[in-house]
């Protein structure tokens, strides 16, 4: 995950950042937010976030799982499921949610890694 998370940092060479690995069970979602916020970098600076990025780390989930990103840009709805080893990035602010992952026999958690490059 390390090399994976300094991959993306190479995205933005120099610029601010935080990332998370995320695990979703079935029944969790994301309600509608815009990700905006203030955030203490690990410098003691005071930053806002700047561009949201989510890459995904679960190999061949479906539509029908659930989990799905919707962007409510501008009050458009897109949907963006979850591609293994596929980025999503957008501009903060910027209002989306996921949907709850489903139940299904066999199938376990949707992971991804997600976070923020920093604006001072």
């Amino acid at each position: 995950i390390d090399l994976l998370i300094g991959t993306i940092k190479s995205l933005w060479p120099g610029k601010r950042c935080t990332f998370s690995v995320g695990k979703y069970n079935s029944g969790n979602y994301i309600a509608e937010h815009d990700d905006h916020a203030y955030v203490t970098d690990t410098d003691g600076k005071l930053c806002s976030r700047d561009l949201a990025v989510i890459y995904y780390l679960t190999k061949d989930w479906k539509e029908e799982d659930g989990g799905i990103l919707i962007d409510l840009h501008d009050g458009k709805r897109k949907e963006y499921v979850p591609k293994f080893n596929s980025l999503v990035a957008f501009e903060v602010p910027r209002f989306h949610e996921v949907t709850a992952v489903l139940p299904r026999v066999g199938r376990g958690p949707r992971y991804s890694v997600f976070g923020w490059f920093l604006e001072e």
